[in-house]
């Protein structure tokens, strides 16, 4: 294909987007932003294939790498992007739409603002030094790596174990595909991030929060390491959000977002909070720099919960609760504070220790309330689903929130 042709193709495209903004889920269009990649977004010419990114409004969890989530064959028979020339990779649109495949998106299109001119007029006239390219951190791009590995597993078991149910074989035919296309794009893409970990050097992989431009220094261990009762410390020059820890002889094997030095052969398992209050300084942080709430709960409350789930498989329920005795700094989100709370007691109740006395107190309280979620088409289930300690703290939260504990 030329490359003339191919930026024509990528314009016939937002145009139709554009027809499709009017088709709705729940409360929000369906289709939220097209990005364009690759060798047309290079300029390749004469190029194979114009690859293109569709972010879509599913969360991540229901948009695996490589696979056809609910309602995407219908879109892109829609945008017709399944007739030739297109090869196009779903995404939530509630993640980076970048990952170790897709490098350096260019926006074409968006709900909001609909065909981006510019950008188009720019791989028209080939001035590519003025694109607006996507380009990650690589601390970012070493999480989303994780993260969508994690995702792929999960729905490579899923598909497994109903891929002989009738009722889900049944549900997956149509529009030219079949059960066996929904277990092939399982395995393609969950074995693909797997190379993709194996390629970038990754040695272990751990719950973490997220710390930006590590740079390991002496602390008078290993480089990089100190100890300090048995733990060893990985210190950092720039730690705006938590600091990590390592002890020697953990038996898990993962992949790490960071690189990590084994000591006398040991692997090592990392943990960011001793207590709720670092948790809270972790929040401070990052409501600092501007974060969304939704990436609060999944980078401060998600790590706190494995690492307390972790003390208390290794080290006892009264190990594990002193990590909630401390009240911890106030946050200055209201919200976020009540959500300390609501964790502190649903956890206390679950695993029967006494609620602290911190987490009673009245002003523990979200207002404007909390919806964990940014789908608001799960708002309603979340108002149903949300455990009590949560529901009346004004915080509320899907089942699956908690899958994790």
């Amino acid at each position: 294909m030329r490359y003339k042709r191919a930026v024509e193709k990528l314009k016939i495209l937002a145009e139709a987007c554009d027809r499709m903004k009017l088709f709705w889920v729940d409360t929000e269009p369906f289709l939220k932003a097209v990005y364009a990649f690759g060798e047309v977004a290079d300029g390749a010419d004469p190029l194979e294939i114009v690859q293109v990114a569709v972010a879509i409004n599913l969360p991540p969890e229901e948009v695996p790498w490589e696979c056809s989530p609910e309602g995407a064959d219908w879109l892109a028979n829609e945008l017709r992007l399944s007739k030739g020339g297109f090869l196009y990779f779903w995404r939530s649109y509630l993640d980076p739409v970048w990952n170790h495949h897709i490098r350096g998106p260019v926006r074409i299109w968006s709900v909001d603002g609909g065909p981006d001119e510019q950008a188009l007029a720019a791989l028209e006239a080939r001035d590519f030094g003025s694109l607006n390219r996507l380009v990650p951190e690589p601390a970012d791009e070493r999480l989303q790596l994780r993260e969508d590995l994690e995702a792929a597993l999960a729905h490579l078991r899923e598909v497994r174990d109903k891929y002989w149910d009738q009722d889900w074989r049944r549900e997956h035919r149509g529009y030219g595909r079949y059960p066996e296309n929904e277990l092939w794009e399982a395995v393609e893409g969950f074995l693909d991030l797997v190379d993709a970990s194996r390629s970038s050097n990754q040695i272990l992989e751990v719950p973490y929060a997220p710390v930006r431009e590590p740079r390991l220094h002496h602390a008078g261990c290993s480089p990089g390491f100190a100890s300090m009762g048995g733990w060893l410390w990985l210190r950092t020059q720039q730690t705006p959000y938590a600091g990590l820890q390592c002890r020697a002889g953990a038996a898990r094997n993962r992949i790490l977002g960071y690189d990590v030095t084994i000591i006398g052969g040991s692997a090592m398992e990392m943990r960011a909070f001793e207590s709720v209050d670092q948790a809270a300084g972790s929040a401070i942080a990052m409501l600092q720099d501007g974060e969304r709430l939704s990436r609060l709960w999944r980078y401060v409350f998600v790590q706190m919960l494995d690492d307390y789930t972790s003390v208390l498989h290794h080290a006892g329920v009264s190990a594990a609760a002193e990590m909630w005795s401390s009240a911890p700094r106030s946050t200055g989100d209201v919200r976020v504070d009540a959500a300390f709370a609501a964790m502190a007691e649903y956890l206390a109740r679950r695993d029967g220790w006494t609620v602290p006395s911190w987490a009673r107190l009245p002003e523990r309280e979200a207002w404007p309330w909390w919806f964990v979620t940014d789908l608001r088409g799960l708002h309603p289930r979340s108002l149903v689903e949300s455990p009590s300690s949560f529901r009346r703290r004004g915080v509320f939260i899907t089942s699956g929130a908690l899958d994790r504990t």
